[in-house]
């Protein structure tokens, strides 16, 4: 399940019963009472909708399609990469991803999706991901929770797979856009909007992160004898400012999406858990975080096709003089329809 709520799917309930009722009536074509009774639950929805979406756009960049429902199919990649580095040696832990298949459908702007993870189903990998977005006009929000299972061990050009290593993780990024009225970020995300011309906005942002690992026993990598890691635990709040652009070609049904938005850590906890119980605190009194946003739409009359992704990279600090950098991506396929 991912970008629905509990409160949204009550409220689709009720707009898809409203329709459904709408079409019961009786031989004097006079609706029923219960299509006047979730016909008002709607109406009421609606006015709500209207007070948060008000039209605060500049329709000759921005505008909302007139067809209120969308439905689209999708096809969703995660991962993550916690690497080790010193000099010329390399160690990392890369996940295996974790692929999602799934079906959303939308009204006026609000989403309710389902998915599966085939590989899932039949016990190959064990990983879980959870995301909710928002992409509005003045602000935005990316809220993940992952919990991985499935590395591949890397040092040097040598790769094995290991099962015993665990990532917790959660993470937070907010932001507010400044041209609001000429950029959005919904035309190539959720395909809210649609951009008609091309425009940037400068960002600022929010964000905060919660990181804990366990590693397998990691004496046979000659790097990490230096560092003979138990548990990893990384947890910030950082500050940033960006730039998001929209590109759409003269005459052209294409959009492409590029953004960028580097921060530095205001608070920051950085901690490695040795076998033997030490616990060894990163030296580095701050830390950058840069969250990367691509994307591109196809559309065609009330059709639309593309792909979209976000890459999370932080620098979490140097231990032992290692450097630890934890990178989290997740892209996606889509296709669907507007009516």
């Amino acid at each position: 399940m991912k970008r629905g709520v509990f409160g949204i799917l009550l409220w689709a309930c009720f707009v898809l019963m409203a329709n459904a009722q709408e079409m019961a009536v009786d031989s004097t074509n006079s609706p029923s009472k219960a299509a006047v009774f979730f016909s008002n639950i709607r109406e009421r929805v609606d006015a709500i909708i209207d007070k948060f979406q008000s039209n605060s756009t500049d329709s000759s960049y921005v505008y909302k399609p007139k067809e209120p429902w969308r439905v689209q199919l999708y096809l969703d990649l995660y991962g993550h990469d916690i690497s080790f580095q010193q000099a010329t040696n390399h160690y990392a832990l890369t996940s295996l991803c974790k692929t999602s298949l799934g079906i959303s459908a939308a009204y006026r702007g609000l989403s309710l999706s389902v998915s599966l993870d085939p590989l899932k189903l039949h016990k190959k990998r064990s990983n879980i991901e959870y995301n909710i977005n928002y992409y509005g006009s003045f602000f935005g929000v990316d809220l993940q929770f992952s919990h991985t299972k499935s590395f591949r061990e890397r040092y040097e050009s040598f790769k094995m797979y290991t099962t015993d290593a665990h990532l917790r993780n959660i993470s937070l990024n907010g932001f507010y856009v400044f041209n609001h009225k000429r950029f959005s970020y919904g035309a190539v995300f959720d395909q809210s909007t649609i951009q008609k011309r091309s425009a940037g906005s400068p960002l600022i942002s929010v964000t905060g992160y919660v990181n804990s690992s366990r590693m397998d026993d990691l004496s046979e990598v000659p790097l990490m004898r230096r560092l003979p890691l138990n548990r990893l635990r990384m947890a910030f709040a950082a500050i940033g400012a960006g730039y998001a652009y929209n590109f759409v070609p003269k005459g052209d049904h294409w959009l492409v999406h590029l953004s960028m938005e580097p921060s530095m850590t205001v608070w920051k906890r950085t901690y490695a858990y040795l076998e033997n119980g030490t616990q060894i605190a990163s030296v580095r009194p701050y830390n950058f975080y840069m969250t990367g946003r691509v994307g591109s739409t196809y559309f065609l009359d009330n059709f639309f096709v593309g792909f979209n992704g976000i890459v999370q990279l932080y620098e979490a600090g140097k231990i032992n003089n290692i450097n630890i950098l934890h990178t989290k991506f997740k892209g996606g396929l889509f296709a669907g329809v507007r009516f």
